[in-house]
């Protein structure tokens, strides 16, 4: 086993205990310069972060649809919670390959199953003039 799919396995556990043991969405809300993000430089790219302290750090994919228009998604799968990954090629599917469950980019939903249930989304608003997107999570309370 190469160090890169054991990183892989321990960090789908990881995610797996943590949503077993609390079966909500993490919460947050986070700021990102879109100025200074290279791999957002065309529509359909997707790139994941992590909000140190936000989301209870978990990564966030964020995907450009168009120049001022972005959307974000916690990258668990809702599935089994494995790791949803960001595609290779832009405007591919977000793809969980522990079953293959492939989610679109626009609003997370369930294209090819065996998942039911559709990616968390979070509200995104993109100040064009900043270039400053913010990120917040729903109050499901």
């Amino acid at each position: 086993m190469n160090q890169q799919s054991q990183f892989d396995q321990e960090n789908d556990l990881t995610l797996n205990l943590k949503f077993k043991l609390r079966n909500i969405s993490p919460l947050g809300t986070a700021f990102l310069d879109i100025s200074e993000e290279s791999d957002l430089s065309k529509n359909g790219t997707v790139i994941e972060k992590i909000f140190d302290g936000q989301f209870e750090n978990i990564p966030i994919l964020i995907v450009r649809e168009t120049e001022n228009k972005y959307h974000a998604f916690c990258s668990v799968c809702p599935h089994e919670r494995k790791r949803v990954r960001t595609p290779i090629y832009p405007e591919i599917d977000l793809i969980c390959y522990a079953h293959h469950c492939h989610f679109s980019q626009i609003d997370g939903h369930v294209i090819i199953g065996p998942s039911k249930d559709s990616l968390t989304k979070y509200k995104t608003f993109f100040n064009s003039q900043t270039k400053i997107l913010t990120i917040t999570s729903e109050d499901n309370g």
